[in-house]
């Protein structure tokens, strides 16, 4: 049967609703103008790159032309900074899978059917997904907030990216990870909703691990893609979320009576921790903050 990829969240999917169209800006430059010579074609919406917009300030760098105070890529992508960028995004590792720490049976995967598109997991063996557990991670050029971002996609389906959104009030939890398609529901003005910072969990005692967090805090803080105990699917951990459960929620360590909120840990625990197969090379990510 035909396989579909997960559509995203309604999060993703109310925002792609909203979403500006670019051809006015490529009308408003001459169809001779054409400064790039890299590999990115003018209709490019996947992991190797996400062109024909950048964002509002951007920088005369590789021949950037300007239309009405923003960036316009005309076969080029779209860096983490918001300006173009004339070369693909850099493939730093293909074919792995992500199991999980502290269930390392369960992989993460993306579904070939689902509802909203929310990542899941699996104890299946690898060799019976037929290739929806494996991915692809993609440097961006450029930098955001003085830091490196990455696309983290589907081996699968090139097109379909990891990102944590909203739920909607879809499930109890606030945050969630979903797949998107950027063909589908490409944003030409923003990517800090489909972006990632992907790091080392070294510091947290696993050397060959990655923590997997939003480009950009909400409410001052990051949102880790992690499991937790009673669902297989992967949501997001966000510390002032943790907070408030932990006062209403029965049984929990800060609900009972003299206990303090500050045994809640601002980021999660080995359940918002992965372990690549094959493991990724000593150094190519940052390590966690």
């Amino acid at each position: 049967g035909i396989e579909v990829a997960g559509s995203g969240g309604e999060a993703a999917k109310a925002s792609a609703q909203g979403a500006g169209n670019s051809s006015s800006w490529h009308d408003a430059i001459p169809s001779s103008w054409n400064p790039f010579t890299g590999g990115a074609t003018a209709t490019d919406y996947n992991a190797k790159c996400y062109n024909s917009a950048g964002g509002p300030g951007c920088k005369q760098v590789a021949g950037l032309a300007k239309s009405a105070g923003r960036c316009v890529c005309d076969n080029g992508c779209m860096g983490a900074d918001g300006n173009c960028y004339p070369d693909e995004n850099k493939l730093l590792a293909d074919k792995f899978t992500l199991k999980n720490a502290q269930w390392p049976a369960y992989s993460m995967y993306v579904q070939r059917m689902s509802a909203f598109g929310q990542m899941k997991t699996t104890s299946t063996s690898s060799a019976y997904n037929m290739g929806q557990d494996l991915f692809r991670l993609f440097e961006l050029p450029g930098l955001h907030n003085g830091a490196k971002e990455y696309f983290l996609a589907s081996s699968k389906w090139e097109d379909y990216v990891i990102s944590l959104q909203n739920t909607g009030g879809t499930t109890f939890s606030l945050w969630g990870a979903y797949s998107r398609s950027l063909t589908k529901e490409h944003e030409p003005w923003n990517l800090k909703e489909v972006m990632l910072q992907v790091c080392s969990a070294r510091k947290y005692g696993q050397p060959d691990g990655v923590m997997i967090g939003s480009a950009v805090p909400s409410g001052g803080s990051t949102v880790w893609a992690y499991i937790h105990s009673g669902s297989w699917l992967v949501y997001g951990y966000w510390y002032p979320e943790q907070l408030i459960q932990s006062k209403i929620l029965p049984g929990s360590p800060t609900a009972k009576e003299g206990a303090t909120p500050l045994s809640i840990q601002s980021v999660p625990d080995e359940g918002g921790i992965w372990i690549p197969s094959p493991p990724f090379p000593n150094g190519l990510l940052p390590d966690c903050a």
